[in-house]
């Protein structure tokens, strides 16, 4: 799949070319995996990029479609929580389990790829990447 075809869809129409046998989940992934790349050399908005998406249910409406989580309020299981602040950094909080809105997600089919920015403690609308 082409970065411009991923581009060009939503959740909904990628779960349906999934669903469809289009295109695999691996190769969307793959082309989410190279978007996200490129888009965050320019905007510094992945805080950890996780090697192996964590994969949601095979039977959920949105299968096989990536996701990324934001590092406020939803933390998943076995990966560092930060909360965008320094006091949280080298794995301060991994957490044993998913927030149940996590947990939501995935049974949703959401692969969830990276965990992305957000400001310190959520204390502002706004996030500067450095």
């Amino acid at each position: 799949m082409k970065i411009e075809d991923y581009a060009a869809c939503d959740a909904t129409a990628l779960a349906e070319l999934i669903a469809k046998g289009e295109v695999s989940a691996g190769e969307v992934q793959d082309t989410a995996r190279g978007a996200i790349a490129k888009a965050n050399e320019a905007l510094n908005f992945v805080a950890q990029d996780l090697d192996t998406p964590i994969g949601g249910a095979a039977d959920g409406p949105w299968a096989g479609v990536p996701f990324l989580v934001k590092d406020l309020v939803s933390w998943v299981a076995g990966v560092p929580h930060r909360a965008g602040t320094k006091l949280l950094e080298d794995g301060v909080f991994v957490p044993p389990v998913s927030s149940t809105l996590v947990e939501r997600f995935k049974a949703a089919g959401l692969n969830i790829q990276a965990i992305t920015t957000t400001p310190e403690m959520g204390f502002s609308a706004t996030t500067e990447a450095t």
